[in-house]
């Protein structure tokens, strides 16, 4: 079983594009936090912690196109 990596074990830019989508995160902008925290998991498949904010970004986008849907209809 592969190791798994730490944001500490990244290396400087791969740590810079996990910060840059943690700050999209932060600003909900879900879009671009995920095709951020892609591009980190393309490169290092065994961060964990980029792992669980890519899939928290994405529940979040979902909710809000749901949010939308109902506003719409």
């Amino acid at each position: 079983m592969p190791e798994l990596i730490t944001e500490g074990d990244l290396p400087k830019n791969l740590k810079d594009l996990y910060l840059k989508g943690i700050s999209a995160h932060e600003l909900r902008n879900y879009g671009y936090a995920i095709t951020l925290l892609q591009a980190v998991l393309k490169d290092a498949p065994n961060f964990l912690d980029g792992r669980k904010k890519l899939r928290m970004a994405e529940v979040k986008q979902k909710e809000g196109a749901k949010k939308t849907l109902k506003l719409g209809a």
